[in-house]
């Protein structure tokens, strides 16, 4: 795992992504490409980012695995920044001209936003859904989960979401969102261009101003078709303030799943109750592990319905700096007739549920 492990990572999630039983591991980078170490099953692991098409080199904060389309093989949405002036800089074509097509289509996706790469399952390659999904946009984000807060049935059918960090108080204009490929032709300001750049910015900082401007958390609603439509707004979770990170749990039994929200702004800590109604079905797994980790940590659940497939993983960590809670939630929509479940434990063992009722 040296190789490529000299950049600057955010964040790092396992995933049996080629479902071979065994975990892979992709590392989210700030600039610089990403990161999967696919399982060679010996205790080894080899880079296969680029001929999985996983690479994604815009300048990522973390990610989330999920199945957004029910097709048994768990997708990533890529949290990255996105900035406008960095978008409309590096479209103009006096944009270091000389320079390859490839090589300046590298540096727009630098300010593009978030990555949709869905899994293209057996061929062990993905390929990126970004802008026919609609889920390109996120702002400053800093944290990414998912879950199916209607309980339709699909397993986090409304959010493959960036709880991104509204930068407020002034605007700033210190960050362009950009750095130069190579250094300006002024000789008198080679020397302290980017030290100046990032002290004025720290300083803005520091004094209350804002990196990015006004920006609102997202959350993205699957619409079962595989593209999703920007909902924060609609559903009272669009807060303006300075958001770091948040979790998931069932706060109040009632098996649906609140928002707990960190700003490193006032109101400090948010709480979101889930209201939607009608509101379908669904089930939940508190999986303990005797022969494995108590805490199943890597347990894989494939529940199969009239509807299809949902596959979920029992991960440790969400995000920046949180932890959800470790119960695994399942939406049925209408399902009436019969729930199956396979457990994979950590340790390789399957285990199988029959006839589970809807909201068990």
């Amino acid at each position: 795992m040296d190789v490529s492990n000299n950049r600057f990572s955010f964040g790092a999630v396992w995933s049996d992504y080629d479902r071979d039983g065994w975990p892979d591991l992709y590392v989210v980078n700030d600039f610089g490409r990403k990161v999967l170490y696919r399982n060679n099953r010996n205790g080894s692991f080899t880079d296969v980012s680029a001929q999985a098409g996983i690479e994604d080199p815009g300048e990522g904060m973390s990610m989330t695995w999920f199945d957004y389309d029910n097709d048994g093989y768990e997708d990533a949405y890529v949290v990255n920044m996105w900035e406008s002036a960095g978008r409309r800089v590096t479209g103009q074509p006096q944009f270091i001209p000389s320079a390859p097509e490839k090589v300046r289509k590298v540096f727009r996706q630098g300010a593009m936003g978030n990555t949709l790469l869905h899994n293209e399952g057996a061929s062990g390659k993905f390929r990126d859904v970004t802008e026919e999904s609609g889920t390109r946009f996120g702002g400053w984000n800093w944290g990414s989960e998912a879950w199916d807060f209607d309980h339709d049935g699909y397993p986090t059918s409304t959010l493959p979401t960036a709880l991104s960090p509204a930068r407020i108080a002034k605007t700033s204009p210190a960050s362009t969102g950009v750095r130069s490929p190579r250094a300006p032709s002024t000789p008198a300001a080679k020397p302290r261009i980017t030290p100046d750049a990032w002290s004025a910015i720290n300083e803005f900082i520091r004094s209350g101003y804002t990196w990015s401007g006004y920006q609102r958390n997202n959350f993205y609603l699957n619409n079962r078709n595989s593209t999703f439509t920007e909902a924060s707004a609609l559903l009272g979770l669009d807060c303006i303030e300075d958001s770091r990170s948040f979790a998931l749990s069932d706060l109040n039994g009632d098996g649906r799943l609140e928002v707990v929200l960190k700003n490193r702004t006032g109101p400090q800590l948010r709480i979101f109750q889930n209201r939607m109604s009608p509101l379908g079905a669904s089930v939940l797994f508190s999986l303990r592990g005797a022969k494995s980790n108590r805490d199943a940590i890597g347990a894989v659940i494939e529940l199969e319905t009239a509807h299809g497939k949902q596959v979920k993983t029992l991960r440790a960590g969400s995000g920046f700096l949180a932890q959800s809670t470790k119960a695994v939630h399942f939406g049925l929509g209408d399902e009436t007739g019969t729930v199956r479940a396979t457990i994979i434990w950590p340790n390789g063992e399957h285990q199988t549920l029959e006839n589970l009722p809807p909201n068990h």
